[in-house]
């Protein structure tokens, strides 16, 4: 994951019958399956032959699965799907196209199987908890003073200690782009997000 003026969209590719995209969200936005609809467009273009399509033999192309990892602090369930019919201005029973989104909350407080199954993703949860925490008590020293208590408690460690510079950017960066969210101030100037 690269942050601001990079991509910060995760895609990959399993066995090429997989192509799985991923987001990591404070906020939930209702707009992913539109947003991941254009990602896996774009990527399908690229990963396949452009003539494979025009073939008349069925040609094979990866299963998609699109998934966002919520951790804001607005309450949400632990998992939820997102559909891009939601989004049609005409409903209909049987959707000429369907995309679904799985949104899993990653907050450290849910009782969430896959935390427990993924150690790093634990610890980033760990850590987003203690930066909380510490902004609360100390809004001008908060980030450095959970970086220290994580490095302190081996909880993303060896990455703190490599990165803690790059971390502290992009928290504060974050905090901006939060803030002017909340203030309803356009964002498009502050970062630039691009596709997988």
């Amino acid at each position: 994951v690269i942050y601001m003026s990079f991509c910060n969209d995760v895609s990959y590719l399993i066995d090429n019958k997989i192509i799985v995209l991923a987001e990591h969200q404070s906020t939930v936005n209702a707009n992913m399956p539109v947003r991941f609809l254009e990602y896996s467009a774009r990527l399908y273009e690229q990963i396949q032959n452009p003539r494979d399509r025009y073939l008349r033999k069925l040609k094979h192309i990866p299963a998609p699965e699109f998934y966002v990892f919520y951790n804001g602090e607005e309450k949400y369930p632990a998992e939820a799907e997102l559909r891009l019919s939601d989004a049609f201005a005409v409903k209909s029973a049987k959707p000429s196209l369907e995309l679904l989104v799985k949104v899993i909350n990653i907050n450290y407080n849910k009782d969430n199987g896959l935390l427990e199954r993924c150690k790093p993703l634990e610890e980033y949860t760990q850590f987003v908890e203690a930066v909380r925490r510490h902004i609360r008590l100390d809004a001008e020293n908060g980030f450095k003073n959970a970086i220290k208590e994580c490095i302190q408690n081996d909880i993303l460690r060896d990455y703190l200690e490599r990165k803690s510079r790059e971390v502290m950017n992009m928290l504060i960066a974050d905090i901006s782009v939060q803030d002017k969210i909340k203030r309803q101030v356009p964002v498009g100037k502050a970062y630039k997000t691009n596709s997988p």
